[in-house]
């Protein structure tokens, strides 16, 4: 049986992954000193130059190489490859869910995994990073009990920091500092256009026939009247002025 790092590199069928390298005309995704020694800092351990990294990673995947590896230094033996995966508890779904970048690497107290869930422009779904969680703690029951230490780490820029508090507090201990989750900054280009569907006065709705371009300027002042919109009254809304009761009748429209 292959070592972790080879069971993890021999279950990678990414074509987004290999296409990567051929177009850069490299062998093989290799973290900058940067990066190593941003994500080093946050996570307290050092990530080696030579650490093995994979993008848009399954969690299948992730899922069969540890209890393949595991099962393989307890000495147990499945006939055909063939492992239980019954009840509530499934570790392999048949999903797509993935992790965005799987950093792994060789330690003294065996291996390291770094699992990095990464946003750019729009706001952390607390109910994704629950699900994945709740995933990763099935795949993980023992962490660093069995030869592998997962790590858990989000990426952002700064004006989109993760959730905090009791929002994360059910994650398992490994995935967390307290009531916070490990987070590196992520630079992002700041001019940035997006498209969304509209009606014909430009309000944004999903049987609109129309599609509008927007800046990320604009987009931060559309969230912006979204929420003032949900949490505020129709009267309230009225008195902020007349742009404002435009877009509240506008709204109500599209209902």
């Amino acid at each position: 049986m292959p070592d972790f790092i080879d069971l993890l590199e021999q279950f990678n069928r990414k074509e987004r992954f290999f296409l990567f390298l051929r177009a850069t005309g490299e062998d093989e995704l290799r973290l900058s000193a940067a990066f190593r020694e941003q994500l080093s800092q946050e996570i307290g351990i050092p990530v080696p130059e030579t650490a093995y990294a994979a993008t848009d990673y399954h969690l299948d995947w992730l899922a069969a190489s540890v209890v393949a590896y595991q099962h393989e230094q307890a000495g147990k033996q499945f006939l055909g490859n063939i492992f239980p995966n019954h009840g509530e508890q499934k570790i392999v779904t048949g999903s797509q869910e993935d992790i965005d970048l799987l950093v792994a690497f060789p330690a003294q107290d065996g291996f390291h995994i770094v699992l990095v869930e990464a946003k750019g422009y729009e706001r952390w779904s607390i109910s994704q990073l629950n699900s994945k969680a709740e995933r990763l703690k099935r795949i993980f029951p023992n962490p660093g009990k069995d030869g592998i230490t997962p790590h858990f780490c989000l990426a952002s820029n700064a004006t989109s920091r993760p959730p905090r508090g009791n929002k994360v507090t059910l994650w398992p201990e490994w995935m967390r500092k307290h009531t916070e989750p490990y987070w590196i900054e992520l630079d992002l280009p700041r001019m940035r256009r997006s498209v969304t569907r509209t009606d014909k006065l430009g309000n944004r709705t999903k049987r609109g026939r129309m599609f509008k371009i927007v800046t990320l300027e604009d987009n931060k002042v559309r969230r912006t009247q979204d929420r003032r919109f949900e949490k505020g009254t129709p009267n309230r809304l009225t008195r902020t002025g007349q742009k404002d009761r435009r877009y509240r009748v506008n709204r109500k429209s599209n209902l």
